[in-house]
């Protein structure tokens, strides 16, 4: 089990819906998943770092994938982007909104405050 709790002060940021599209909404690495992948953990560690905070700030994913064969290439990615530290991870499988999308990512982090306490 694993709990967060936010010091006063604190700023949380949530970031959603994180697919890989270009600005034109185009679908970038049609068809591969693997690709896919480190376009949206890309995005959500440049929007963390916009709000001031890094990797480590993010106390919660949930990562939702199209298809359940996409699972091993999607999970090596996130595994190497926390290969030192894992924040709470919960993965979904379903539709996913945006046509062409394999691979969607949210993410909450708490910047500044944070302690963490594990146990049961």
């Amino acid at each position: 089990m694993r709990t967060c709790l936010i010091e006063p002060g604190s700023i949380a940021v949530t970031i959603s819906g994180q697919v890989a599209v270009d600005a034109d909404g185009a679908v970038r690495c049609p068809g591969d998943p693997e690709g896919q992948a480190n376009i949206v953990f890309s995005q959500l560690i440049e929007l963390l770092a916009h709000a001031g905070g890094r990797l480590t700030d993010l106390q919660s994913v949930m990562i939702i994938l199209s298809d359940r064969a996409h699972f091993d290439q999607v999970n090596q990615v996130r595994n190497r982007i926390f290969a030192t530290y894992a924040p709470a991870s919960t993965l979904i499988i379903a539709e996913l909104a945006e046509a062409g999308c394999l691979v969607e990512v949210n993410g909450f982090a708490i910047i500044d405050g944070t302690q963490i306490v594990e146990g049961r």
